[in-house]
């Protein structure tokens, strides 16, 4: 989020120095307004120490990007695991595509197809298709 605030304020800021008569003021608006969102704009706050002072805003800006960095690593830790899953199934599909091609190939002593593996895998089909 802080990323892409900033990302926001860089590129308003880029677009106000070309920008010339009302446009121009728009886009120090837009700067303002993404300034606000990021934060750099805090009121004044009493701490126990001392009367007032500004609020902290590299504190603010660490902790921002520290949240940031826990989401990212959140969302790497997911996509790995769904990652894990699909290249899993995709082994457990070639394992038994292995299984059935060998039983499909075997042949009898005059050289037809051994009609028991034959109609197992014709079941095996007709289940997979109403189970899934």
């Amino acid at each position: 989020m802080l990323l892409q605030v900033m990302l926001c304020v860089t590129h308003v800021l880029h677009h106000t120095l070309f920008q010339v008569g009302k446009h121009k003021w728009k886009a120090l608006r837009e700067l303002k307004k993404a300034r606000k969102e990021a934060g750099c704009y805090q009121e004044k706050r009493k701490t126990l120490g001392e009367d007032t002072t500004s609020a902290d805003l590299l504190a603010l800006g660490r902790a921002k990007a520290q949240q940031i960095r826990e989401n990212i690593n959140n969302q790497n830790k997911e996509v790995e695991e769904e990652k894990q899953k699909s290249e899993d199934n995709k082994r457990e599909k070639v394992e038994e595509r292995k299984k059935w091609r060998k039983k499909l190939s075997k042949r009898t002593a005059r050289g037809q197809p051994i009609t028991k593996h034959q109609v197992d895998y014709l079941l095996h089909k007709i289940r997979q298709s109403t189970n899934g």
